[in-house]
């Protein structure tokens, strides 16, 4: 067997624990959403301890890779597109992290329920970057074996991508149109927005994955 075919493997394998810690976090995030609307303020610490928990296998997780593109760099030409994707896939979960945080400062602040319509849209964002990540993920992990695929179903991540987009812009009209204290309104423009700056490092880690699949293809 070729020695690229030997470390393109062990790269699938690293990267697939190092995925799975990552989506860890931005599921998290995702609960603490949910806790947060449905007025559940009591139950965000514990979700967020979690979350500090999940950081920490992040890292772990990418120095495992991080190590191991050094020590087989010699035989990768595309070495450099990997440290990025490793890097912009990392930045999510910071990301994730920065926007739960927020909601545990909002949460401090709130007397009572968000309004419905904030509500509403704060599931539907979060929900939509974690179906982001999901289709990202499945890419990533063929990234490896069949890169073939990556080319076909690049566009997913982007068609959703979008979609967060919009509803970001749907979501701050309504946060605006609010009766809420302003600080309650900016935190939440804050957190949206952080959602969606998650997204966008999604897809721009789709990029780099293109990259690597026309490499190893």
């Amino acid at each position: 067997m070729r020695p690229e075919v030997n470390v393109h493997g062990r790269i699938a394998g690293l990267m697939n624990e190092y995925m799975r810690e990552i989506g860890s976090s931005v599921r998290l995030l995702v609960q603490l959403v949910e806790k947060l609307v449905s007025g559940d303020y009591e139950g965000l610490g514990k979700l967020y301890k979690l979350m500090e928990e999940a950081a920490e296998r992040i890292d772990q997780a990418k120095r495992n890779v991080m190590d191991y593109i050094a020590e087989v760099s010699p035989l990768m030409l595309e070495k450099d597109n990997w440290v990025r994707l490793v890097l912009n896939i990392e930045s999510v979960s910071d990301y994730a992290e920065g926007a739960a945080t927020n909601i545990i400062i909002l949460s401090k602040k709130l007397d009572e329920k968000l309004p419905g319509a904030v509500s509403e849209g704060l599931s539907q964002i979060s929900s939509k970057a974690l179906e982001t990540y999901e289709a990202l993920k499945d890419v990533i992990l063929t990234l490896s074996t069949r890169p073939v695929l990556v080319l076909q179903s690049y566009r997913r991540v982007e068609e959703l991508e979008r979609e967060v987009d919009n509803i970001q812009k749907d979501l701050n009209v309504r946060i605006a149109e609010s009766n809420m204290p302003l600080p309650v309104i900016l935190l939440l423009r804050d957190i949206v927005a952080q959602i969606e700056d998650m997204t966008d490092l999604m897809k721009r880690a789709m990029d780099e994955a293109r990259i690597v699949a026309i490499q190893v293809s």
